[in-house]
């Protein structure tokens, strides 16, 4: 169990031990007005899928121990140093500002801990299904595509610009290729104003598409986020959460705080 006394040693251990993606997963005792002696705090390293690599770090001799905000102990943490004379000093993101100064620090590695992640979405992407046929003027009109924006098929490097006179007909598979809205002046080598990629199959009918941000601002993806109360009955898959277009709309979509 190595014992660290200065920044250079614990950023060596740090990157010795590969301590990038991992969470506090617990800590003692919390901050408050008094600075303790001695504080506890174990490290959960992500080291696969459903598991965590324990790590149960002890300092001693502590001149500061503050939280700043709040912690969440599934929130992936960011470590930096802090100028000192003395000992170590850090913070930690967690993901409110955790600050340490101490003369040492004691790393014990512990056992591998099974870990299952709160459910969580991804806020810049979602896929939503259902048995409603739309056309690409229906979903212009839903997502609030800007009037002179333009539609582009994209295969590989080619561009090809989804013709008028189809976009007012239902969309049939089978259909799998991302198309790009954007402005007329954007370059293919730049990400458009929004992502929307239609899987699909030979002979399905309804609708089965997802939606990534570009470059579009908060209220248009406040916006586009809210598709599937357009398209009736369907379903929604994001991040880890696969759920009712009416649970999406209810639960999830105030969870991005957007406007």
């Amino acid at each position: 169990m190595p014992t660290l006394t200065t920044n250079a040693q614990f950023l060596r251990y740090a990157e010795d031990e590969y301590l990038s993606e991992f969470h506090l997963r617990a800590l003692t005792p919390k901050p408050s007005s008094r600075t303790p002696e001695s504080v506890t705090f174990e490290w959960g390293l992500v080291v696969g899928d459903g598991k965590l690599q324990s790590y149960l770090v002890t300092a001693t001799g502590v001149t500061r121990w503050s939280l700043d905000g709040a912690w969440d102990k599934h929130a992936v943490v960011e470590v930096d140093v802090t100028e000192t004379k003395n000992g170590i000093s850090f913070w930690q993101k967690v993901p409110g500002l955790l600050q340490l100064e101490c003369a040492s620090l004691s790393i014990e590695r512990g056992g591998v801990k099974r870990y299952t992640p709160p459910p969580h979405i991804r806020p810049d992407s979602f896929l939503v299904w259902g048995p409603r046929e739309v056309s690409w003027t229906q979903l212009r009109e839903w997502l609030g595509v800007p009037a002179d924006y333009v539609l582009h098929d994209q295969t590989g490097d080619k561009l090809t610009p989804l013709d008028p006179a189809s976009l007012d007909t239902k969309i049939t598979g089978p259909y799998h290729v991302p198309t790009r809205v954007q402005a007329v002046t954007t370059p293919k080598s730049e990400r458009p104003w929004l992502w929307v990629m239609w899987m699909l199959g030979a002979g399905a009918v309804g609708h089965y598409l997802s939606i990534s941000r570009g470059t579009c601002d908060d209220a248009s993806w406040a916006r586009a986020v809210r598709l599937p109360e357009h398209l009736g009955p369907s379903n929604v898959m994001s991040g880890t959460v696969k759920c009712s277009s009416a649970t999406w709309l209810e639960k999830w979509v105030p969870t991005i705080g957007l406007p």
